[in-house]
Protein backbone atom coordinates (compact mmCIF):
# COMPACT_ATOMS: atom_id res chain seq x y z
CA UNK A 1 0.00 0.00 0.00
CA UNK A 2 2.73 2.17 0.73
CA UNK A 3 3.98 2.49 -2.61
CA UNK A 4 0.56 2.82 -4.54
CA UNK A 5 0.23 5.82 -1.59
CA UNK A 6 3.52 6.86 -3.03
CA UNK A 7 2.32 6.89 -6.48
CA UNK A 8 -1.09 8.82 -5.81
CA UNK A 9 -3.75 6.54 -4.57
CA UNK A 10 -5.29 9.15 -1.93
CA UNK A 11 -5.05 11.97 -4.37
CA UNK A 12 -8.08 13.48 -5.91
CA UNK A 13 -8.53 12.61 -9.71
CA UNK A 14 -7.35 16.08 -10.75
CA UNK A 15 -4.30 15.66 -8.57
CA UNK A 16 -3.74 12.71 -9.68
CA UNK A 17 -3.52 14.23 -13.19
CA UNK A 18 -1.37 16.77 -12.37
CA UNK A 19 1.29 14.82 -10.15
CA UNK A 20 1.60 12.34 -13.17
CA UNK A 21 2.56 15.13 -15.78
CA UNK A 22 4.79 16.80 -13.18
CA UNK A 23 6.64 12.74 -13.05
CA UNK A 24 6.55 12.49 -16.79
CA UNK A 25 7.87 16.05 -17.12
CA UNK A 26 10.34 15.14 -14.45
CA UNK A 27 11.30 12.18 -16.02
CA UNK A 28 12.30 13.51 -19.44
CA UNK A 29 14.68 16.28 -18.01
CA UNK A 30 16.34 13.31 -15.79
CA UNK A 31 16.67 11.46 -18.75
CA UNK A 32 18.12 14.47 -20.59
CA UNK A 33 20.67 15.37 -17.78
CA UNK A 34 22.04 11.78 -18.16
CA UNK A 35 21.94 11.63 -21.99
CA UNK A 36 23.90 15.06 -22.17
CA UNK A 37 26.65 14.10 -19.24
CA UNK A 38 27.11 10.61 -21.50
CA UNK A 39 27.53 12.28 -25.00
CA UNK A 40 29.90 15.09 -23.66
CA UNK A 41 32.91 14.71 -25.98
CA UNK A 42 34.43 17.59 -23.57
CA UNK A 43 38.70 16.97 -24.00
CA UNK A 44 42.04 18.53 -23.18
CA UNK A 45 44.79 18.47 -25.66
CA UNK A 46 48.53 18.01 -23.62
CA UNK A 47 51.82 18.06 -24.97
CA UNK A 48 54.34 14.58 -24.02
CA UNK A 49 55.78 17.66 -21.21
CA UNK A 50 52.75 18.43 -19.79
CA UNK A 51 52.13 15.03 -19.08
CA UNK A 52 54.69 14.38 -17.25
CA UNK A 53 54.16 11.31 -14.75
CA UNK A 54 51.13 10.33 -16.22
CA UNK A 55 51.67 6.20 -16.90
CA UNK A 56 52.81 5.07 -19.72
CA UNK A 57 50.28 2.30 -20.41
CA UNK A 58 47.72 5.60 -20.37
CA UNK A 59 49.70 7.79 -22.68
CA UNK A 60 50.51 5.15 -25.59
CA UNK A 61 46.29 4.94 -25.78
CA UNK A 62 46.19 8.75 -25.98
CA UNK A 63 44.44 9.51 -29.70
CA UNK A 64 46.34 12.96 -30.89
CA UNK A 65 45.52 15.99 -32.93
CA UNK A 66 47.08 16.60 -36.20
CA UNK A 67 49.06 18.76 -34.39
CA UNK A 68 50.55 15.73 -32.11
CA UNK A 69 48.88 16.89 -28.97
CA UNK A 70 47.84 13.86 -27.11
CA UNK A 71 43.75 14.24 -26.57
CA UNK A 72 42.85 13.19 -22.97
CA UNK A 73 39.07 12.53 -22.64
CA UNK A 74 37.28 13.51 -19.09
CA UNK A 75 35.92 10.12 -18.94
CA UNK A 76 36.81 8.16 -15.56
CA UNK A 77 39.55 6.38 -17.80
CA UNK A 78 41.81 9.30 -18.37
CA UNK A 79 40.21 11.82 -16.07
CA UNK A 80 41.58 9.74 -12.46
CA UNK A 81 44.69 8.95 -14.01
CA UNK A 82 45.76 13.03 -15.47
CA UNK A 83 44.42 13.49 -11.57
CA UNK A 84 46.56 11.33 -9.62
CA UNK A 85 49.47 11.42 -12.03
CA UNK A 86 50.28 14.11 -13.87
CA UNK A 87 53.02 16.18 -11.56
CA UNK A 88 52.50 19.88 -13.73
CA UNK A 89 50.02 21.81 -11.34
CA UNK A 90 48.18 23.53 -14.80
CA UNK A 91 47.62 19.92 -16.40
CA UNK A 92 45.79 19.16 -13.50
CA UNK A 93 43.50 22.56 -13.17
CA UNK A 94 42.66 22.68 -16.66
CA UNK A 95 41.04 18.51 -16.50
CA UNK A 96 39.60 19.22 -13.33
CA UNK A 97 37.91 22.19 -15.08
CA UNK A 98 37.15 20.36 -18.01
CA UNK A 99 35.68 17.58 -15.92
CA UNK A 100 33.74 19.73 -13.77
CA UNK A 101 31.82 22.34 -16.33
CA UNK A 102 30.66 18.74 -18.83
CA UNK A 103 27.42 19.89 -20.63
CA UNK A 104 27.50 22.57 -17.36
CA UNK A 105 25.56 25.37 -18.93
CA UNK A 106 22.64 22.96 -20.60
CA UNK A 107 22.47 20.82 -17.52
CA UNK A 108 22.28 24.07 -14.85
CA UNK A 109 19.27 24.92 -16.64
CA UNK A 110 17.95 21.67 -16.46
CA UNK A 111 18.93 20.98 -12.42
CA UNK A 112 17.10 24.44 -12.01
CA UNK A 113 13.59 22.74 -13.70
CA UNK A 114 13.99 19.84 -12.09
CA UNK A 115 13.91 21.26 -8.52
CA UNK A 116 11.42 23.44 -9.33
CA UNK A 117 9.37 20.40 -10.42
CA UNK A 118 9.80 18.07 -7.34
CA UNK A 119 9.01 20.68 -4.70
CA UNK A 120 6.17 20.82 -6.70
CA UNK A 121 5.22 17.56 -6.71
CA UNK A 122 6.41 16.90 -3.02
CA UNK A 123 4.02 19.59 -2.46
CA UNK A 124 0.74 18.12 -4.03
CA UNK A 125 1.50 14.78 -2.43
CA UNK A 126 1.23 16.37 0.94
CA UNK A 127 4.85 16.83 2.01
CA UNK A 128 7.07 19.83 2.78
CA UNK A 129 9.71 18.70 0.06
CA UNK A 130 11.12 16.16 -2.14
CA UNK A 131 13.82 15.01 0.25
CA UNK A 132 10.27 14.06 2.88
CA UNK A 133 8.60 12.65 -0.18
CA UNK A 134 11.32 10.29 -1.08
CA UNK A 135 12.38 8.68 2.17
CA UNK A 136 8.95 7.71 3.17
CA UNK A 137 8.98 4.23 3.59
CA UNK A 138 12.96 3.60 3.78
CA UNK A 139 14.92 2.32 7.03
CA UNK A 140 15.45 6.31 8.14
CA UNK A 141 11.75 7.17 8.18
CA UNK A 142 11.76 10.30 7.41
CA UNK A 143 14.05 13.50 6.09
CA UNK A 144 14.62 14.70 9.46
CA UNK A 145 16.26 11.54 10.80
CA UNK A 146 18.95 12.18 7.71
CA UNK A 147 19.55 15.54 8.28
CA UNK A 148 19.88 14.68 12.29
CA UNK A 149 22.62 11.77 10.94
CA UNK A 150 24.43 13.88 8.80
CA UNK A 151 24.63 17.12 11.11
CA UNK A 152 25.80 14.19 13.70
CA UNK A 153 28.41 13.06 11.45
CA UNK A 154 29.63 17.16 10.45
CA UNK A 155 32.15 17.71 13.44
CA UNK A 156 33.80 14.76 13.44
CA UNK A 157 33.96 14.57 9.53
CA UNK A 158 35.66 18.00 10.11
CA UNK A 159 37.96 17.67 12.16
CA UNK A 160 39.27 14.28 10.33
CA UNK A 161 39.28 16.61 6.94
CA UNK A 162 41.49 19.03 8.74
CA UNK A 163 44.31 16.48 9.86
CA UNK A 164 43.98 15.06 6.29
CA UNK A 165 44.09 18.38 4.31
CA UNK A 166 47.35 19.18 6.92
CA UNK A 167 48.89 16.10 6.06
CA UNK A 168 48.67 16.58 2.30
CA UNK A 169 49.71 19.86 2.87
CA UNK A 170 52.99 18.79 4.30
CA UNK A 171 53.80 16.60 1.79
CA UNK A 172 53.05 19.16 -0.72
CA UNK A 173 55.34 21.57 1.44
CA UNK A 174 58.69 18.95 0.64
CA UNK A 175 58.48 19.77 -2.84
CA UNK A 176 57.35 23.22 -3.12
CA UNK A 177 58.42 25.20 0.33
CA UNK A 178 56.16 28.40 -0.64
CA UNK A 179 52.60 26.44 -0.59
CA UNK A 180 50.17 27.93 1.32
CA UNK A 181 47.05 25.87 0.90
CA UNK A 182 45.90 22.46 -1.00
CA UNK A 183 43.68 23.27 -3.95
CA UNK A 184 40.91 21.06 -4.96
CA UNK A 185 43.02 20.21 -8.39
CA UNK A 186 45.45 19.24 -5.70
CA UNK A 187 43.52 16.60 -3.86
CA UNK A 188 44.06 13.65 -5.90
CA UNK A 189 48.07 13.89 -6.58
CA UNK A 190 48.57 14.65 -3.68
CA UNK A 191 46.47 11.55 -2.07
CA UNK A 192 47.87 9.56 -4.40
CA UNK A 193 51.15 10.17 -4.03
CA UNK A 194 51.36 10.18 -0.44
CA UNK A 195 49.93 6.63 -0.72
CA UNK A 196 52.48 5.39 -2.74
CA UNK A 197 55.14 6.66 -0.31
CA UNK A 198 54.27 6.13 2.61
CA UNK A 199 52.00 2.81 2.38
CA UNK A 200 53.62 1.41 -0.89
CA UNK A 201 50.32 1.48 -2.87
CA UNK A 202 50.55 1.83 -6.51
CA UNK A 203 47.39 1.54 -8.50
CA UNK A 204 49.83 0.99 -11.49
CA UNK A 205 51.85 -2.02 -9.89
CA UNK A 206 48.36 -3.77 -8.53
CA UNK A 207 46.64 -3.60 -11.56
CA UNK A 208 49.25 -6.55 -13.05
CA UNK A 209 47.72 -8.73 -10.60
CA UNK A 210 44.01 -8.22 -11.90
CA UNK A 211 43.59 -9.42 -15.43
CA UNK A 212 39.95 -8.41 -16.14
CA UNK A 213 38.72 -11.68 -17.43
CA UNK A 214 40.80 -13.76 -14.98
CA UNK A 215 38.79 -11.12 -12.30
CA UNK A 216 35.57 -11.63 -13.86
CA UNK A 217 36.09 -15.67 -13.55
CA UNK A 218 36.73 -15.67 -10.54
CA UNK A 219 33.72 -13.55 -9.45
CA UNK A 220 31.51 -16.11 -11.33
CA UNK A 221 33.51 -18.78 -9.03
CA UNK A 222 32.64 -16.77 -5.81
CA UNK A 223 29.30 -16.26 -6.55
CA UNK A 224 28.74 -19.77 -7.95
CA UNK A 225 29.54 -21.31 -5.06
CA UNK A 226 27.74 -18.63 -2.45
CA UNK A 227 24.50 -19.33 -4.58
CA UNK A 228 24.58 -22.56 -6.21
CA UNK A 229 24.46 -21.03 -10.19
CA UNK A 230 26.64 -21.51 -13.02
CA UNK A 231 27.09 -19.05 -15.90
CA UNK A 232 27.25 -19.65 -19.28
CA UNK A 233 28.58 -17.53 -22.06
CA UNK A 234 25.71 -17.07 -25.00
CA UNK A 235 27.91 -17.41 -28.28
CA UNK A 236 27.41 -14.64 -31.08
CA UNK A 237 24.25 -13.12 -28.70
CA UNK A 238 22.66 -10.33 -30.43
CA UNK A 239 24.00 -7.00 -28.05
CA UNK A 240 23.84 -2.90 -28.62
CA UNK A 241 27.39 -2.75 -28.54
CA UNK A 242 30.82 -4.65 -29.61
CA UNK A 243 32.66 -5.90 -26.26
CA UNK A 244 28.65 -6.80 -24.48
CA UNK A 245 28.69 -10.49 -23.61
CA UNK A 246 25.17 -12.17 -22.82
CA UNK A 247 25.41 -14.95 -20.09
CA UNK A 248 23.01 -17.89 -18.97
CA UNK A 249 22.32 -18.04 -15.04
CA UNK A 250 21.69 -22.15 -14.56
CA UNK A 251 20.25 -23.79 -11.89
CA UNK A 252 23.28 -26.12 -10.69
CA UNK A 253 20.65 -28.44 -9.29
CA UNK A 254 18.04 -29.37 -11.94
CA UNK A 255 20.04 -27.34 -14.49
CA UNK A 256 17.01 -25.31 -15.74
CA UNK A 257 17.24 -22.02 -17.06
CA UNK A 258 17.13 -19.23 -14.08
CA UNK A 259 17.90 -16.16 -15.85
CA UNK A 260 20.20 -13.86 -17.87
CA UNK A 261 22.39 -11.38 -17.63
CA UNK A 262 24.74 -9.21 -19.99
CA UNK A 263 28.39 -7.43 -19.03
CA UNK A 264 29.24 -4.37 -20.65
CA UNK A 265 32.53 -3.31 -19.06
CA UNK A 266 34.88 -1.11 -21.11
CA UNK A 267 34.02 2.65 -22.05
CA UNK A 268 32.75 3.73 -25.43
CA UNK A 269 31.54 7.83 -26.56
CA UNK A 270 27.78 8.05 -25.09
CA UNK A 271 27.61 5.19 -22.47
CA UNK A 272 27.14 5.81 -18.97
CA UNK A 273 30.13 7.06 -16.89
CA UNK A 274 29.77 4.84 -13.97
CA UNK A 275 29.13 1.50 -12.94
CA UNK A 276 25.89 -0.05 -12.37
CA UNK A 277 23.26 -2.60 -12.63
CA UNK A 278 20.44 -2.12 -14.83
CA UNK A 279 16.98 -4.46 -14.70
CA UNK A 280 16.37 -4.73 -18.47
CA UNK A 281 13.05 -7.31 -17.74
CA UNK A 282 12.04 -7.62 -14.36
CA UNK A 283 10.81 -11.83 -13.00
CA UNK A 284 7.39 -11.52 -12.06
CA UNK A 285 4.33 -13.89 -12.86
CA UNK A 286 2.51 -13.47 -16.02
CA UNK A 287 -0.49 -15.26 -17.05
CA UNK A 288 0.92 -18.39 -15.23
CA UNK A 289 4.43 -18.21 -16.05
CA UNK A 290 7.48 -16.44 -15.30
CA UNK A 291 9.15 -13.71 -16.82
CA UNK A 292 13.17 -14.97 -17.12
CA UNK A 293 15.12 -11.82 -15.39
CA UNK A 294 17.36 -10.05 -17.72
CA UNK A 295 19.73 -7.18 -16.37
CA UNK A 296 22.99 -5.52 -17.22
CA UNK A 297 25.92 -5.04 -15.38
CA UNK A 298 27.52 -2.02 -16.52
CA UNK A 299 31.24 -0.42 -15.82
CA UNK A 300 34.20 1.39 -17.70
CA UNK A 301 37.17 -0.61 -16.91
CA UNK A 302 40.35 0.42 -18.88
CA UNK A 303 40.21 -1.58 -22.39
CA UNK A 304 42.94 -3.95 -23.43
CA UNK A 305 45.65 -1.73 -25.14
CA UNK A 306 49.35 -2.56 -26.93
CA UNK A 307 48.64 -6.12 -26.22
CA UNK A 308 47.85 -6.12 -22.47
CA UNK A 309 44.75 -7.05 -21.21
CA UNK A 310 42.21 -4.57 -19.32
CA UNK A 311 43.85 -4.54 -15.78
CA UNK A 312 41.78 -3.25 -12.62
CA UNK A 313 43.19 -1.96 -9.70
CA UNK A 314 41.48 -3.19 -6.51
CA UNK A 315 38.68 -0.27 -6.34
CA UNK A 316 37.51 -1.65 -9.41
CA UNK A 317 37.46 -5.52 -8.21
CA UNK A 318 35.32 -4.32 -5.24
CA UNK A 319 33.61 -2.48 -7.47
CA UNK A 320 33.04 -5.58 -9.82
CA UNK A 321 31.91 -7.96 -6.74
CA UNK A 322 29.55 -5.02 -5.30
CA UNK A 323 27.77 -4.62 -8.69
CA UNK A 324 27.36 -8.07 -9.64
CA UNK A 325 25.87 -8.65 -6.26
CA UNK A 326 23.26 -6.29 -7.79
CA UNK A 327 22.63 -8.60 -10.68
CA UNK A 328 22.54 -11.70 -9.00
CA UNK A 329 19.73 -9.77 -6.73
CA UNK A 330 18.05 -8.96 -9.79
CA UNK A 331 18.18 -12.13 -12.03
CA UNK A 332 17.63 -14.77 -9.26
CA UNK A 333 14.26 -13.51 -7.92
CA UNK A 334 11.42 -15.36 -7.56
CA UNK A 335 9.01 -12.41 -7.07
CA UNK A 336 5.75 -12.80 -8.15
CA UNK A 337 5.00 -8.83 -8.54
CA UNK A 338 7.39 -6.84 -10.76
CA UNK A 339 7.17 -4.19 -8.04
CA UNK A 340 8.69 -6.72 -5.35
CA UNK A 341 11.24 -8.35 -8.15
CA UNK A 342 14.85 -7.87 -7.71
CA UNK A 343 15.90 -3.82 -7.07
CA UNK A 344 12.47 -3.10 -6.57
CA UNK A 345 12.60 -3.91 -2.89
CA UNK A 346 9.94 -2.34 -0.97
CA UNK A 347 12.86 -1.36 1.44
CA UNK A 348 15.20 0.61 -0.82
CA UNK A 349 17.97 1.47 1.53
CA UNK A 350 18.22 -2.57 2.13
CA UNK A 351 19.10 -2.37 -1.94
CA UNK A 352 22.86 -1.51 -1.80
CA UNK A 353 23.33 -3.43 1.96
CA UNK A 354 22.95 -6.66 0.19
CA UNK A 355 25.78 -6.01 -2.38
CA UNK A 356 27.85 -4.41 0.57
CA UNK A 357 27.99 -7.76 2.24
CA UNK A 358 28.96 -10.10 -0.89
CA UNK A 359 31.33 -7.03 -2.16
CA UNK A 360 33.55 -7.34 1.76
CA UNK A 361 34.34 -10.67 -0.22
CA UNK A 362 36.51 -8.72 -2.56
CA UNK A 363 38.90 -7.46 0.68
CA UNK A 364 39.16 -11.20 2.38
CA UNK A 365 42.35 -12.37 1.62
CA UNK A 366 41.29 -16.28 0.48
CA UNK A 367 39.36 -14.09 -2.48
CA UNK A 368 42.24 -12.10 -3.39
CA UNK A 369 44.56 -15.30 -3.32
CA UNK A 370 42.06 -16.79 -5.57
CA UNK A 371 40.98 -13.42 -7.94
CA UNK A 372 44.54 -12.11 -8.77
CA UNK A 373 47.49 -13.67 -10.61
CA UNK A 374 49.80 -11.69 -12.99
CA UNK A 375 50.21 -12.56 -16.38
CA UNK A 376 52.95 -9.78 -17.13
CA UNK A 377 55.87 -12.11 -17.52
CA UNK A 378 54.10 -15.05 -19.39
CA UNK A 379 53.05 -16.70 -16.62
CA UNK A 380 50.65 -16.78 -13.59
CA UNK A 381 51.50 -16.07 -10.33
CA UNK A 382 49.49 -15.61 -7.53
CA UNK A 383 49.14 -12.28 -5.54
CA UNK A 384 49.96 -12.37 -1.85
Amino acid sequence: MEGFEKNGLKLAEAQLAKVKDLKTQLTKLEAEFSANLNNDNTNVHFTLEELDGVPESTISRLKKTPEGLFIATTKSTDYTQVMQSAKNVETRKKMIFAYQNRAGVTNTSLLEKAISLRQEIAKLMGNRNWAEYRIKGRMAKDDLNVLKFLNGLKTKLAQRNKADINQLLKFKQEADKTAKTVEVWDLPYLSYQLKKRDYTLDDEKIREYFPADFVISGVFDVYSELLGVRYEKVENAAAWAPNVNLYKVIDKKDGQLVSYFFTDLTPREGKYGHAAAFTLILGRNVDGQYTVPVSSIVANFNPPSNGKPSLLNHDEVETLFHEFGHIMHQTLTRAPYGSLSGSATPKQSLLSAKAVVVAATAVDKRSVRANSSSSSSGEFRWFT
